[in-house]
């Protein structure tokens, strides 16, 4: 059983984009440290969803789900970035991959993080909100 990721951008105006993004654990574990496979430093610990688009997003980050006793328990390390926060990290910085190689943090990443970062800077100011299900 893998893990894959949900993720939304939330513009400054309210428009909300569901993006499509590959299963990747080297993008993930870089994003929030889950299924981190070269055990690079996250960009952030996990933040959560932000409380102003909790009720607004978490319908659309689980649709598919259905409630447990326990809640949404697929749902795990969710979190957000601003598109500048994202936009100021040096892609060109030297990682380890997951052999302990020396790669650039842009091919470590792969190119399709770069086409959902493409479209969020074509959407404008905004936040990636996003959680794993397990």
């Amino acid at each position: 059983m893998g893990t894959d990721i949900r993720a939304v951008y939330v513009t400054d105006n309210g428009s909300i984009t569901k993006l499509e993004i590959l299963r990747s654990y080297c993008l993930f574990g870089w994003l929030a440290d889950v299924r981190n496979c070269a055990d690079i430093k996250p960009l952030s610990e996990p933040r959560g969803i932000p409380e102003d688009l909790k009720n607004l997003l978490l319908g659309l980050l689980l649709s598919g789900y259905r409630a447990s006793p326990y809640g949404f328990e697929f749902l795990r390390s969710t979190s957000w970035y601003s598109l500048n926060e994202l936009l100021a990290v040096d892609y060109d910085q030297i990682v380890d991959d997951e052999n302990g190689v020396p790669i650039k943090l842009r091919e470590f990443l792969a190119e399709d993080w770069f086409q959902q970062l493409d479209i969020m800077k074509k959407l404008g100011p905004g936040r990636f909100v996003f959680g794993f299900d397990q």
